[in-house]
């Protein structure tokens, strides 16, 4: 933030911070250096979230979420990002990124609006559940179905990915609604326990 300007500093601070975040970029693992720019996507994200009236087009919402479920396939397949030679979980972590920004769309009619926010309510509501259990649920998907051979690149292989997908976004929404769901309740009413005595 300093060395962008967000910060009020110097220009002698801003160079020493500057020449200080370079050495740590060069020292520092490359998948730590990926994480980290993953996570600043979010700050992309917000600022054209919050910051922009944004009026895309519908088109812009479709392509983007296809070009995200395209990333989510190629993560397995090593086509696209490997050509690109980018890491796969910032190639999907970047359109991911596009996808979200393409969802606030101020042009798309009100009953698209509606579903689009909808959607993304719920994502986000079982968003740390499915986080939590996505990993595990993989895993006994591959050492149940795939442990002596590997998913091939074709029409069958491309639809059950996605039922694969679909089924762990119901098993991590079961798990939402039993475990999650009145954590808010939850805290309220700790809240309201611990303020009263």
């Amino acid at each position: 933030m300093i060395v962008m300007g967000r910060v009020n500093a110097s220009f002698k601070r801003r160079l020493i911070i500057g020449l200080l975040l370079l050495f740590i970029v060069y020292f520092i693992a490359q998948s730590l250096l990926v994480g980290f720019v993953i996570w600043l996507l979010g700050v992309i994200v917000h600022v054209a979230y919050y910051k922009q009236q944004s009026t895309y087009s519908l088109w812009f919402v479709v392509v983007s979420f296809g070009l995200f479920m395209v990333s989510l396939v190629d993560s397995k397949m090593s086509i696209i990002h490997t050509t690109l030679n980018i890491p796969s979980d910032l190639f999907v972590g970047i359109l991911f990124s596009l996808f979200l920004i393409s969802i606030n769309n101020k042009s798309v009619s009100s009953r698209y609006r509606k579903y689009i926010a909808g959607f993304s309510k719920w994502l986000s509501e079982i968003s740390y559940t499915l986080y939590l259990f996505h990993f595990p649920i993989v895993m006994l998907i591959y050492a149940i179905f795939y442990s002596k051979r590997q998913l091939t690149l074709n029409s069958y292989g491309v639809i059950q990915y996605f039922l694969w997908m679909i089924t762990i976004f119901s098993v991590s929404y079961a798990l939402w609604w039993v475990f999650e769901r009145n954590t808010s309740k939850v805290r309220q009413f700790f809240k309201a326990r611990i303020i009263k005595n």
